[in-house]
């Protein structure tokens, strides 16, 4: 059970307990470094101009997938990185591509500012439909026409204006009565457009919800499920990295923790997700719940001190043969030596950083196996440490890596059409929070940036 507040993380827009800790490797010494001083930007603010709207900022880690060119062989990139205010469609500039000519080096949102999915308003809503706040974080697609996404959702009671809901009324987040879950949509036009897989038009059905109906006033909070990884295609199965956060109402050993969950392929509008629990595949729920489950829902699949961190990306690295995840550290007791990069000038003596860890994993079975311990990449402020907490301080958040050269390096030779796959020079990609003293944008000056990164083969000892 999850029961010690350490430190402070985000989640979609906002900060909320993070829970646990290890100690940092002491230094930035490993297979994996960051190989250029300065970062690039991939989308950088502003508006008017390339946001379309004044809170069009990015707030989930940037996911690109490919869709179908006109001609064949050819591809259009398309981002998430948006946020729930409006998730403007995205792609990269310029003409289609060949799958070895892919950059990933810009974002552009379309020239008509068409958005793929709105969220309803909060006053007056219930947890059972499932669809205020929606942020899209992580698509999927196994023949560039067809693609699926997994959104983000929470409910707010504190906002519903309902005493039913939550007893605190309130403008600002209590996060004792949130319940965040995650939905989903579909396009059949390689991301064009994309439509809610819904109940009905004002209810969304759940694709990797909590097992167990909303508490009110549930202390610490939030409730729920939430992913903000990619997806990761094997074996017939599409497999997604998801943290969750339990109640009263399931057992105290089985409420929280990054789990691993997984629906058949091909993804469209009748998957059913299964989590890994207890040494099983356990069907989530497809309408709301009433009942509470007599199976856990989900088990953690690192060990308690790496549980909570590693939610945000994982690639298979060809040069290492394994997995490789990154995760955030935040915890301020750590100690991460200077020969750990500083993400911007401001970090100063930061101990919060971006890092990672190699694990060995058989999917099907459940089972990670951590190879390499959790080491830092490069050090940042986090939300805790910059914005209207710290105005001077730039920041950083939502990391994600990627490899531009991963649609031509999945094994057997086809197309890695939602990059999922890395070699020895993947980039550290992750949103740059400008510092709030100058912007006066209400934090919502907010850019995508990117590190070049090296990969060496690990050594024989590191690999027993």
């Amino acid at each position: 059970m999850m029961t010690k507040i350490r430190a402070w993380i985000a989640i979609s827009c906002f900060v909320i307990p993070f829970f646990g800790g290890a100690a940092l490797a002491q230094a930035a010494q490993g297979p994996i470094v960051v190989a250029s001083a300065e970062p690039e930007v991939v989308w950088g603010y502003s508006y008017p101009g390339t946001a379309c709207a004044a809170n069009d900022y990015p707030d989930v880690p940037v996911r690109p997938f490919m869709g179908n060119g006109p001609t064949p062989g050819t591809y259009r990139i398309h981002w998430f990185a948006g946020n729930s205010n409006g998730y403007f469609a995205s792609e990269a500039p310029g003409n289609p591509v060949s799958a070895n000519q892919v950059s990933l080096a810009r974002i552009q949102r379309l020239p008509d500012c068409a958005r793929w999915v709105e969220s309803w308003p909060y006053a007056n809503s219930t947890p059972e439909n499932y669809y205020t706040g929606l942020w899209m974080v992580a698509p999927y697609t196994s023949d560039g026409v067809n693609v699926y996404a997994l959104i983000h959702n929470e409910f707010h009671g504190e906002w519903t204006g309902q005493s039913e809901w939550c007893s605190t009324q309130t403008r600002s987040i209590y996060l004792p009565c949130d319940y965040w879950n995650i939905v989903a949509a579909t396009s059949d036009d390689s991301g064009g457009h994309f439509s809610l897989i819904q109940q009905q038009s004002d209810q969304n059905t759940p694709a990797i919800a909590l097992p167990a109906p909303y508490t009110p006033n549930y202390a610490p909070g939030p409730q729920g499920m939430t992913a903000q990884s990619n997806i990761f295609g094997q074996g017939g199965y599409a497999y997604i990295l998801v943290e969750q956060f339990g109640t009263q109402l399931l057992k105290p050993a089985d409420n929280g923790g990054v789990c691993l969950v997984r629906s058949q392929l091909p993804l469209g509008r009748a998957s059913r997700w299964q989590a890994w629990a207890n040494g099983q595949w356990v069907a989530l729920p497809m309408v709301y719940p009433s009942n509470i489950p007599t199976t856990p829902p989900c088990s953690p699949i690192l060990p308690n001190t790496l549980s909570n961190r590693f939610r945000f990306s994982w690639s298979y690295n060809v040069i290492l043969s394994h997995f490789i995840l990154i995760g955030l550290e935040t915890d301020n007791s750590h100690v991460v030596t200077s020969s750990c990069p500083a993400a911007n000038s401001s970090v100063g003596n930061s101990k919060e950083a971006f890092v990672y860890i190699i694990v060995k994993a058989d999917l099907a079975k459940g089972q990670f196996k951590v190879v390499t311990p959790e080491t830092c990449l490069l050090r940042i402020n986090w939300f805790n440490q910059s914005g209207p907490n710290d105005p001077a301080n730039t920041g950083e958040a939502y990391p994600s890596l990627l490899d531009p050269s991963s649609p031509i390096l999945q094994p057997g030779g086809r197309i890695d059409l939602n990059f999922q796959y890395s070699g020895s020079a993947p980039y550290l990609y992750a949103v740059r929070l400008d510092p709030y003293s100058q912007t006066n944008t209400h934090y919502y000056d907010r850019d995508v940036v990117r590190w070049k990164l090296s990969i060496s083969p690990l050594g024989p000892a590191k690999t027993r």
